[in-house]
């Protein structure tokens, strides 16, 4: 008796495992294709996404769009307080 094992994929495992996702996208442009992925897979599954960027990106606006965030600065100012929201 043989088994098959297929590679999931980037969302079939996220909604059982993670059911509530926050995703932080700090100073990046999205420019490769795995940060994309990872922010499209966290939205589909109904996770909050917040961009930390001086300026703004297509992260920021799919952030916007799917419900997130969009926090136009440095990470320096915005991560010592959100870390303290989350403390």
């Amino acid at each position: 008796r043989s088994r098959k094992f297929s590679t999931p994929t980037s969302n079939s495992c996220a909604p059982r495992a993670y059911p509530k996702l926050t995703l932080l996208t700090i100073g990046t442009t999205g420019a490769t294709s795995l940060p994309a992925v990872i922010l499209k897979t966290v939205a589909e599954n109904g996770g909050t996404i917040i961009d930390i960027n001086p300026e703004a990106t297509w992260f920021s606006d799919y952030a916007m769009i799917s419900g997130g965030y969009h926090l136009k600065g440095p990470s320096g100012v915005f991560l010592p307080k959100l870390m303290e929201l989350v403390e």
